[in-house]
């Protein structure tokens, strides 16, 4: 199954390339011993078999000190004397993702899962839950605590045997990282990732037993046994509610055993299902745009984790999202985030040669955040093409423009009663607040959705329909359907129906101006028929003895697109497989012509 995707997949981009034809006639064996009609269906998800058991990789945590030098400093300087990819993006031909299929898609996995388009209100608002978090009618045993640092945590044990790590607000800023976990993790569980169970709560320090000896680790790292005054010590930096409870998040342990984060590039070698190279994976370079929208400026390695799930493989959770929208977990953000890297070499460069005298963007707008448990999130100078984390992302640094759309259509997918009801489970005790923030969301959302829906053809949704007058191929301008583009500025143009002309360079299959297909646009829907005469062409040409293998049936309809508003234009290709005189076609493939 895995060969056959990428073989359609080397069809659908190299189609103008001579040794296409050999993947194609490769595939041919494959067809011949395998399910090759189902695996041809355009719309249907596949599952990436990559949860197959395998033995279990060793654990590897990364030196904190060592991966900051190694993303901020090393990995750059070594993209850039990497002079193919450099070549590459000069000349318009960034390398693509590795792991799509013909329809520009990822499949499910261990990494991801297609939710997006099908979750409903109520699924996006349980997200990834299971229970109603901790108990609270009974103790919860205190199994470990955390001093270090601004922010205390404690590891608990509920009556149920479930296990939760407890991480509370800055002194300073109450509800600013709780809210930020909770809104966070709801939305990134949307769009298909996995995360842990994030649950908030509100207990007093009566909920907290300490059952046996407990170790604990204070902030100048000596050791000793937790007491009943350390931990009313450590709860007295956490801030309180109006009623005297404690706010906190309860993180429940993740299934499996942990084996170290995953990287954003190269792979785990040790994990036999782990075939891709991270940073040419498409759902970790189409992680940008949600990143950009949550203001996920901490997106790096130690925030996530691999787990070696019970099932014998592994599994990989991005998560700790106290350091989001504008939120930094011990404060609020620093007003440069989002704006450039903690070592920004290109803005540094650019200070130096101005002698001082060049404006850092983010100096133009108000430093003040608007509400403390909100921080600095804000749309002034928001701008998805130059949105920085804080760290250069290497799966980020390779992203195309097919890759970004393709995460904006997640991004989108998040409707405005799902940012809204996401954003209430937060809780925000000033309901300004939650206004602010759900609003703020669903404008960051639609100016990304906008930017990216303008880089390639937003066409989609094809779908192949069988009738008695022809057949028909509709499809949805996700612009339109969004309200970034009127229907009145909107028209699209089908060129004419060519194949490969068996084996040689691309042909026509009419040469005269009728094409023998009509258009007809509804709103954001549009409708391309092929009338019987042309299909009755594609069936004598295929039905000849020596034109009978799979490529050559493979044809392809182009479509424009074209915006008078401001003479924008960007095109889409449709691969069509004919199948018999009965069937007509099927779709094959879309190559989005970025």
């Amino acid at each position: 199954m895995t060969t056959l995707l990428f073989l359609k997949q080397f069809y659908v981009k190299h189609t103008s390339r001579p040794w296409y034809l050999l993947c194609v006639l490769c595939g041919l064996i494959f067809l011949s011993c395998g399910p090759s009609k189902e695996l041809l269906v355009a719309g249907r998800v596949y599952e990436f078999p990559d949860r197959r058991p395998v033995p279990e990789p060793p654990a590897k945590e990364p030196n904190p000190d060592y991966d900051f030098v190694d993303k901020t400093v090393l990995e750059p300087v070594k993209a850039f004397f990497d002079f193919p990819r450099t070549f590459r993006w000069l000349t318009g031909n960034p390398k693509p993702a590795n792991n799509i299929d013909a329809f520009d898609e990822v499949g499910n996995s261990s990494w991801f899962t297609n939710r997006a388009k099908t979750i409903t209100l109520e699924e996006a608002l349980r997200g990834p839950d299971t229970v109603d978090g901790p108990d609270l009618t009974r103790p919860w045993e205190v199994a470990g605590v955390k001093t270090q640092g601004v922010t205390p945590g404690f590891q608990i044990k509920d009556s149920r045997g479930d296990r939760y790590l407890l991480k509370f607000d800055p002194p300073e800023f109450p509800e600013l990282a709780t809210a930020a976990e909770i809104i966070s993790t709801k939305l990134v569980y949307a769009a298909g990732y996995n995360t842990p169970e994030n649950y908030l709560v509100f207990f007093t320090e009566e909920q907290l037993e300490i059952q046996g000896k407990v170790t604990l680790v204070d902030e100048f790292g000596d050791e000793g046994i937790l007491t009943p005054e350390d931990v009313t010590r450590v709860l007295e930096r956490v801030p309180r509610t109006s009623a005297g409870k404690i706010r906190a998040i309860a993180s429940k342990f993740l299934s499996g055993k942990p084996i170290g984060p995953l990287t954003y590039i190269s792979k785990r070698k040790t994990d036999l299902n782990d075939v891709f190279r991270h940073e040419h994976r498409r759902e970790l370079r189409g992680l940008k745009p949600l990143a950009t929208f949550i203001n996920h400026n901490d997106i790096r390695r130690i925030n996530s984790q691999d787990m070696y799930a019970p099932g014998g493989y592994v599994k990989h959770y991005l998560i700790d999202f106290g350091s989001t929208l504008g939120s930094a977990s011990f404060s609020t953000n620093f007003q440069s985030e989002g704006f450039e890297y903690i070592i920004d070499f290109e803005t540094m460069t650019k200070a130096a040669l101005s002698g001082g005298a060049y404006k850092r963007p983010w100096r133009r707008y108000d430093q003040a955040p608007g509400f403390k448990s909100v921080g600095y999130f804000r749309l002034d100078g928001f701008n998805p093409r130059t949105w920085r984390p804080n760290y250069p992302n290497m799966a980020f640094e390779r992203l195309t423009a097919r890759d970004g759309f393709w995460g904006t259509r997640l991004v989108m997918s998040i409707t405005d009663d799902m940012i809204r009801g996401i954003v209430a489970q937060a809780q925000y005790s000033d309901p300004r607040a939650t206004d602010y923030m759900s609003e703020t969301l669903i404008r960051r959302r639609d100016i990304i959705g906008r930017y990216w829906y303008s880089q390639v053809s937003p066409l989609d949704d094809f779908t192949m329909i069988p009738g008695t007058r022809g057949q028909r191929i509709t499809f949805v301008d996700l612009a339109i359907e969004a309200g970034f583009a009127q229907p009145r500025e909107t028209s699209y143009r089908t060129h004419q129906l060519s194949y490969n002309n068996f084996g040689g360079s691309d042909k026509k299959l009419r040469s005269s101006k009728d094409s023998g297909l009509s258009l007809t646009t509804n709103g954001n829907s549009t409708t391309i028929t092929l009338s019987p005469e042309l299909l009755d062409e594609v069936d004598a040409l295929c039905r000849d003895k020596n034109k009978t293998a799979l490529a050559d049936r493979l044809f392809y309809l182009k479509i424009d697109t074209h915006r008078t508003s401001n003479k924008w234009k960007k095109s889409v290709k449709i691969h069509l497989r004919y199948v018999n005189s009965s069937e007509g076609f099927v779709l094959a493939g879309i190559e989005r012509m970025d």
